[in-house]
């Protein structure tokens, strides 16, 4: 088996909106928001607000699809919300933490691929590669 950890998350980015807005707009509860801050070190901070959902600790599969199905039934009536969202500068996309041990890769099929354009979301893989030993020992 290629994957042996896998979670997605709703990741959205706002110049303007504060993650309080995004939460009101949205009418989801985030797991993670982290505020603008002009004076951080980091340069995404400086940038923008952070808004997070992720399915880490909901969805217990390695199938990557499994937890973006999740998030497209948490955003079920939200599509005019995410639009205004957007209207408004910010950049909303779907991240999927994938840890791997062997050959193999994500994939999507027409049904996500519809889900993304129907919510109008980005997505991007975040993928790390563990040895068998490390796998073996919890890494």
């Amino acid at each position: 088996m290629a994957c042996l950890r896998t979670y997605a998350g709703l990741c959205i980015y706002s110049p303007d909106l504060s993650p309080d807005s995004i939460t009101s707009a949205l009418m989801i509860q985030p797991t993670r928001t982290v505020d603008r801050d002009p004076e951080s070190r980091r340069p995404g901070q400086r940038k923008h607000n952070f808004w997070l959902w992720t399915t880490d600790g909901l969805v217990e599969s390695t199938d990557h699809l499994d937890h973006m199905r999740r998030i497209f039934e948490v955003l079920e009536g939200k599509s005019e919300a995410l639009d205004k969202i957007r209207t408004k500068g910010s950049t909303t996309t779907i991240s999927i933490y994938w840890d791997s041990n062997g050959q193999g890769g994500p994939s999507l099929d027409i049904a996500t691929i519809a889900e993304l354009h129907r919510y109008g979301l980005d997505i991007w893989w975040d993928i790390y590669f563990v040895s068998d030993d490390d796998a073996d020992n919890g890494a």
